[in-house]
Protein backbone atom coordinates (compact mmCIF):
# COMPACT_ATOMS: atom_id res chain seq x y z
CA UNK A 1 0.00 0.00 0.00
CA UNK A 2 1.70 2.86 -1.48
CA UNK A 3 0.03 5.31 1.04
CA UNK A 4 -2.00 4.74 4.53
CA UNK A 5 -3.49 6.98 6.87
CA UNK A 6 -4.37 6.17 10.46
CA UNK A 7 -6.98 7.77 11.90
CA UNK A 8 -7.33 5.48 15.48
CA UNK A 9 -5.43 7.43 17.11
CA UNK A 10 -7.17 10.97 16.81
CA UNK A 11 -6.34 14.07 17.46
CA UNK A 12 -2.95 12.30 16.32
CA UNK A 13 -3.23 11.37 12.64
CA UNK A 14 -0.40 9.31 10.86
CA UNK A 15 0.40 9.31 7.21
CA UNK A 16 3.02 6.72 5.59
CA UNK A 17 4.09 7.37 2.23
CA UNK A 18 5.99 4.61 0.58
CA UNK A 19 6.66 4.15 -3.00
CA UNK A 20 3.83 6.76 -4.23
CA UNK A 21 5.38 9.39 -6.82
CA UNK A 22 6.47 12.96 -4.70
CA UNK A 23 3.63 14.59 -6.09
CA UNK A 24 1.45 12.08 -5.41
CA UNK A 25 2.27 11.45 -1.77
CA UNK A 26 2.00 15.69 -1.87
CA UNK A 27 -1.80 15.22 -3.09
CA UNK A 28 -2.29 12.55 -0.20
CA UNK A 29 -0.80 14.26 2.76
CA UNK A 30 -3.18 17.81 1.59
CA UNK A 31 -6.17 15.46 1.47
CA UNK A 32 -5.24 13.76 4.91
CA UNK A 33 -4.99 17.66 6.67
CA UNK A 34 -8.15 18.68 4.34
CA UNK A 35 -9.96 15.44 6.19
CA UNK A 36 -8.60 16.43 9.39
CA UNK A 37 -9.63 20.28 8.97
CA UNK A 38 -13.03 19.11 8.93
CA UNK A 39 -13.26 18.09 12.32
CA UNK A 40 -12.90 21.14 13.17
CA UNK A 41 -10.53 20.01 16.37
CA UNK A 42 -7.26 20.25 17.38
CA UNK A 43 -5.14 17.74 16.15
CA UNK A 44 -0.70 16.79 15.19
CA UNK A 45 0.01 14.42 12.24
CA UNK A 46 3.21 12.81 11.72
CA UNK A 47 3.96 11.97 8.05
CA UNK A 48 6.32 9.57 7.29
CA UNK A 49 8.23 9.88 4.11
CA UNK A 50 10.89 8.40 5.04
CA UNK A 51 10.71 5.53 2.46
CA UNK A 52 9.83 8.05 0.08
CA UNK A 53 11.98 8.20 -3.56
CA UNK A 54 13.27 11.49 -4.31
CA UNK A 55 11.97 12.83 -7.49
CA UNK A 56 14.82 12.98 -10.41
CA UNK A 57 15.21 16.22 -12.30
CA UNK A 58 13.20 14.76 -15.10
CA UNK A 59 10.17 14.04 -13.10
CA UNK A 60 10.45 16.99 -10.72
CA UNK A 61 10.20 19.24 -14.09
CA UNK A 62 6.96 17.60 -14.76
CA UNK A 63 5.68 18.62 -12.02
CA UNK A 64 6.28 22.06 -11.52
CA UNK A 65 2.53 22.62 -12.68
CA UNK A 66 1.48 19.91 -9.72
CA UNK A 67 3.92 21.55 -7.12
CA UNK A 68 2.08 24.94 -7.52
CA UNK A 69 -1.52 24.11 -7.66
CA UNK A 70 -0.25 22.05 -4.29
CA UNK A 71 1.47 25.13 -2.76
CA UNK A 72 -1.58 26.91 -3.86
CA UNK A 73 -3.31 24.45 -1.62
CA UNK A 74 -1.73 24.69 1.66
CA UNK A 75 -1.90 28.51 1.25
CA UNK A 76 -5.34 28.01 1.29
CA UNK A 77 -5.43 25.27 4.34
CA UNK A 78 -2.93 27.48 6.13
CA UNK A 79 -5.76 29.76 8.08
CA UNK A 80 -7.68 26.41 9.16
CA UNK A 81 -3.95 24.43 9.97
CA UNK A 82 -3.24 27.76 12.16
CA UNK A 83 -6.27 27.28 14.03
CA UNK A 84 -6.50 23.18 14.49
CA UNK A 85 -3.05 21.88 13.69
CA UNK A 86 -1.56 22.24 16.51
CA UNK A 87 1.98 20.58 14.61
CA UNK A 88 3.18 18.49 11.97
CA UNK A 89 6.36 15.79 12.44
CA UNK A 90 8.09 15.10 9.00
CA UNK A 91 9.88 11.67 9.11
CA UNK A 92 12.66 11.94 6.44
CA UNK A 93 15.48 10.07 5.46
CA UNK A 94 18.43 10.57 7.08
CA UNK A 95 20.89 13.60 5.07
CA UNK A 96 23.31 11.97 3.15
CA UNK A 97 26.96 13.21 2.90
CA UNK A 98 27.17 17.23 3.66
CA UNK A 99 23.49 17.54 4.27
CA UNK A 100 22.41 16.45 1.06
CA UNK A 101 18.70 15.28 0.29
CA UNK A 102 17.16 17.02 3.36
CA UNK A 103 14.58 19.87 3.39
CA UNK A 104 13.27 21.03 6.52
CA UNK A 105 9.93 21.68 6.50
CA UNK A 106 8.77 25.29 7.39
CA UNK A 107 6.08 26.73 9.98
CA UNK A 108 5.65 29.56 8.12
CA UNK A 109 4.80 27.56 5.20
CA UNK A 110 2.55 25.50 6.84
CA UNK A 111 0.77 28.06 9.45
CA UNK A 112 1.55 26.13 12.48
CA UNK A 113 4.28 24.42 14.46
CA UNK A 114 6.50 22.04 12.43
CA UNK A 115 9.36 19.56 12.95
CA UNK A 116 11.39 17.07 10.77
CA UNK A 117 13.20 14.21 12.45
CA UNK A 118 14.54 10.83 10.99
CA UNK A 119 12.28 8.61 12.99
CA UNK A 120 8.90 7.73 13.31
CA UNK A 121 9.04 7.34 17.17
CA UNK A 122 10.52 10.83 17.71
CA UNK A 123 8.06 12.37 15.16
CA UNK A 124 5.39 10.68 17.25
CA UNK A 125 6.65 11.75 20.77
CA UNK A 126 6.64 15.14 19.97
CA UNK A 127 3.10 15.07 17.76
CA UNK A 128 1.86 13.76 21.07
CA UNK A 129 3.98 16.14 23.86
CA UNK A 130 2.33 18.99 21.11
CA UNK A 131 -1.24 18.19 22.08
CA UNK A 132 -0.58 17.03 25.64
CA UNK A 133 0.68 20.95 25.78
CA UNK A 134 -2.54 22.19 24.33
CA UNK A 135 -4.71 20.43 26.20
CA UNK A 136 -3.24 19.97 29.32
CA UNK A 137 -3.73 23.82 29.44
CA UNK A 138 0.06 24.65 28.51
CA UNK A 139 0.98 26.69 25.58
Amino acid sequence: MPVETQWNEWPLVTVAVRSEPAHEAREAILAMLRAALEREQGFTAVVDMAQLTPEGPEEAGRNDGAVADQARAVKELRPGLARNCRGLAFVVPPAGPEGTGRRDASDRFWGCPVTTVEEVDAAAHWARERLASHFGGGS
